[in-house]
């Protein structure tokens, strides 16, 4: 086969991109690259921290000047990482995130850089509030009964099993499995208003949750003086 000059110039000129393409950097997008730019944690408890790490890559052939890195929400710290990433360098950002509320959970770190355009990283997943903070009875009159139902919930494929309730004698807690979510268990309580005053009291669930066996649940009741009228003489 035979080769033309043209040929020739224009192997020697695809060549010549080739190892170009090896020292030149090519922009990226969103300037900086990241090994994951969306971290799920999955399902986790109300008050748990999550923390994670995120690789910031720099790809190009200067080096990579990080301005500031600020969070969407209080509940979110990023922690410290270089000022400036060397050239094909890397350095690891660690972010914190502190959970709360009961269901989706999502939240933001936004970093901006001195050239290149600002990126953002998201913690998310799923947040379960394993009982209620506070079981409100309403006002009753002293000798009179209030019942409420709640849920102690499992973060985790295993069955949630109550080994032991410890609360007042003003008290009577039953549970069962829940028909809804079996792995959970349904809780019921009776207080009796015995004496008149706000009753605060904790109900102590010990359970075989390994991350955490015991549960507490705040019991309120404001009882209330029963009204006497005295008859007319």
């Amino acid at each position: 086969m035979t080769i033309t000059k043209g040929r020739l110039t224009g192997i020697a000129i695809l060549l010549l991109l080739g190892i170009l393409s090896f020292w030149i950097p090519i922009p990226w997008k969103h300037g900086a690259r990241l090994s994951s730019m969306v971290f799920d944690f999955g399902e986790a408890r109300d008050g748990d921290e999550i923390l994670h790490e995120f690789e910031i890559i720099n790809p190009y052939a200067s080096p990579l000047v990080i301005k500031r890195v600020t969070s969407s929400c209080s509940c979110t710290v990023p922690g410290r990482t270089p000022a400036v990433i060397q050239s094909r360098g890397s350095a690891r950002l660690p972010v914190k995130a502190r959970l709360s509320g009961d269901g989706a959970f999502e939240t933001r770190v936004d970093i901006s850089f001195e050239k290149q355009q600002p990126i953002t990283l998201t913690i998310r997943g799923r947040v379960v509030a394993q009982h209620p903070g506070v079981v409100d009875f309403g006002d009753l009159k002293r000798g009179g009964t209030a019942k409420r139902e709640f849920y102690l919930r499992s973060v985790s494929s295993a069955q949630l099993n109550i080994r032991r309730v410890e609360c007042s004698p003003q008290l009577e807690v039953k549970y069962d499995r829940s028909e809804r979510t079996p792995r959970d268990m349904r809780v019921t309580a009776v207080f009796k208003a015995n004496s008149s005053g706000h009753f605060s009291e904790d109900i102590r669930f010990l359970t075989n949750d390994e991350k955490k066996p015991e549960m507490q649940v705040r019991a309120e009741a404001p009882v209330l003086f029963p009204l006497e009228v005295s008859p007319l003489l």
